[in-house]
């Protein structure tokens, strides 16, 4: 079993934890696919998160371009052309943050509520989900969506 000492475990803690006794208990197939999930879900999540954000950045680029575009300074793409790209790619990205979210609550039970990193996750991914739910209710208009990112 865990020992806390002093200090409260973090989700890779658990994640090892369950690894080791996993090897003690009954191995199903089951057991075997969570356990693996688990064990490369941190670096999953990471390389999730940075491609996030490279879409987030090109995201930003397109949107300054249509500015220039409003301006009369076009210099290539249209924001408006890619921005169902974007939104299709926002709503995967959170919808896999979601999973990753909900895994990470199945692994480590009630001592996922102790783990601070867990906590401002949570909210990240019910904002994003929040945000594309609202899109969905309010109409299409570009200063409504930046309001909501801001």
């Amino acid at each position: 079993s865990m020992r806390l000492t002093g200090t409260l475990p973090t989700s890779n803690h658990i994640i090892a934890h369950m690894v080791r006794d996993s090897e003690e208990e009954e191995d199903t197939w089951l057991r075997r696919g969570f356990n693996f999930v688990m064990k490369y879900l941190d670096t999953v999540a990471s390389f999730l998160v940075f491609l996030n954000a490279l879409v987030m950045l090109l995201e930003f680029e397109m949107s300054g371009r249509e500015t220039g575009q409003n301006l009369g300074r076009s210099d290539g793409a249209y924001y408006s052309d890619e921005r169902g790209i974007f939104r299709s790619l926002g709503i995967t990205f959170d919808s896999l943050f979601a999973i990753e979210l909900l895994l990470r609550i199945v692994a480590s039970g009630w001592l996922f509520l102790q783990d601070v990193a867990n906590m401002f996750d949570s909210v990240l991914v019910f904002a994003g989900l929040a945000e594309h739910f609202l899109l969905l209710i309010i109409p299409d208009d570009p200063l409504s969506s930046q309001l909501m990112r801001a």
